[in-house]
């Protein structure tokens, strides 16, 4: 019951940060823009995991000014947005079909399968096997 709680939040989570930005924000050309634009490539490269230089130029802006504009606009790191990214694709591949955890890892940018466990156990206390029984 539990992960259904945190699947729940995290997917409530992702809806907010794709969908609602800040309003004092303008969206042409703003911090706003960038941010959409850095979730979108990051989502569309999430197989390879680009870094955040790699994302930053996609943009068209330095890795500081990215960094600068997800805290204005998301009141979060890029890291944490990007992980809530990863985690909600990996949540939505064990729900919906019967992938390995090796596929599954490799899909949502984790370097293993044993990184991609490492980490789901640290924040949700539990395997990513225990998860799917």
């Amino acid at each position: 019951m539990m992960f259904v709680h945190e699947y729940a939040k995290l997917e409530l989570t992702l809806m907010t940060t794709q969908t609602v930005l800040r309003e004092d924000v303008p969206l042409r050309g703003s911090a706003a823009e960038r941010v959409h634009k850095a979730m979108q490539f990051f989502e569309q490269e999430l197989d390879r995991s680009p870094n955040l230089d790699e994302i930053a130029k996609h943009t068209g802006i330095s890795p500081v000014q990215l960094r600068r504009h997800f805290h204005e606009v998301m009141r979060a790191s890029p890291k944490k947005i990007f992980d809530q990214i990863r985690f909600q694709k990996a949540f939505q591949l064990m729900s919906n079909s019967t992938h390995s955890l090796e596929e599954i890892s490799s899909r949502c940018g984790f370097e293993s399968p044993s990184a991609f466990s490492r980490a789901f156990k640290v924040k949700y206390g539990s395997s990513p096997t225990q998860w799917r029984l």
